[in-house]
């Protein structure tokens, strides 16, 4: 098997990186507005039952805080994530026995054992590694387009196989 992955780190790059681990690899932003809503509902709570307010106005701000963290968080990542890595380029080739990059600053090659897992979606595969960043890779950038299904599923054995 061999794929190639041509990836631009822009804005569009950032907003589907986003989109997707929402949906799949997050386990507290999903439900990061409900908690902060429920905390504010227990300060109210706690303002009717109990005499002293501090308790219940401590919730309560820690819950309103909560909800504005929540809100402004993926305008921040975005931000932050563009910064310094807008346009960059990288292209990732992918083997049976490593993966090998080039970017614009480097080139090199990426064994399979240095990825702790891999999470695929259905538009995208997250490959997890034991120290650093995530390496996430949209379907639409891989070619030849007819090997993204036999991809998905080399590239998840090589790196569970990698982890043994």
């Amino acid at each position: 098997m061999e794929a190639v992955a041509k990836l631009t780190f822009d804005r569009q790059y950032f907003e589907v990186m986003y989109s997707e681990w929402l949906q799949y690899r997050s386990r507290y932003r999903k439900i990061a507005i409900p908690l902060a809503l429920l905390l504010i509902t227990i300060g109210l709570l706690i303002a009717t039952w109990l005499s002293s307010p501090a308790i219940a106005i401590a919730v309560i701000i820690a819950g309103i805080f909560d909800v504005v963290e929540t809100l402004t968080y993926r305008r921040r990542w975005l931000a932050k994530a563009l910064d310094g890595t807008s346009g960059r380029y990288a292209e990732l080739t992918f083997t049976d026995t490593d993966i090998r990059f080039k970017s614009d600053f480097s080139n090199g090659t990426i064994r399979y054992e240095t990825f702790d897992s891999a999470v695929a979606t259905p538009d995208s595969v997250f490959l997890i590694p034991t120290n650093g960043s995530t390496v996430f890779v949209p379907f639409a950038t891989i070619e030849p387009q007819d090997v993204v299904e036999s991809f998905v599923d080399t590239l998840l054995l090589n790196v569970k196989r990698g982890r043994q």
